[in-house]
């Protein structure tokens, strides 16, 4: 999500490509909020827009094992969706390198991420507005005129 008058990211989406580990499921894993009744699930990576690697060179990944354990333990319980302690991000990096934690590099909310001030007004009329937007994903680029 976007916020249109700075063009700079509110939030990014993150996903763990699983390539074709998943025959008939899909070559990525990802928590979604949107539509109701799907919480995380397998996507195909053609089908989500603009994306990007980002890994974290500092973190060593998961062995493949590993990640599938951790992929069947959190399909079986997934957990309530909450963007600021088990959204997308949380998921991704739990997966990949075995730790869940949300940063959002190059975003509004990892100033926030960053700050570690999560009671504040501007981290709450920021979560509002991220929670407000989901269902609207959009690319930086469309914001609307005005």
């Amino acid at each position: 999500m976007c916020l249109c008058k700075t063009g700079t990211p509110l939030y990014k989406h993150y996903a763990l490509y699983v390539d074709d580990e998943y025959p008939g499921k899909g070559n990525i894993i990802h928590r979604i909020k949107y539509p109701k009744g799907k919480d995380i699930g397998f996507g195909e990576l053609e089908h989500e827009g603009k994306h990007e690697v980002e890994n974290i060179p500092q973190l060593p990944p998961q062995k493949k094992e590993d990640i599938k354990k951790h992929i069947e333990a959190v399909l079986l319980k997934p957990g309530d969706y909450d963007c600021r302690s088990n959204n997308c991000e949380h998921l991704a990096t739990y997966l990949r390198y075995g730790e869940s934690f949300s940063k959002q590099p190059g975003t509004l909310l990892g100033f926030f991420c960053k700050t570690d001030n999560k009671n504040c007004d501007e981290w709450n009329q920021l979560v509002k507005q991220m929670e407000d937007n989901e269902k609207l994903e959009a690319e930086c680029s469309i914001c609307p005129a005005g």
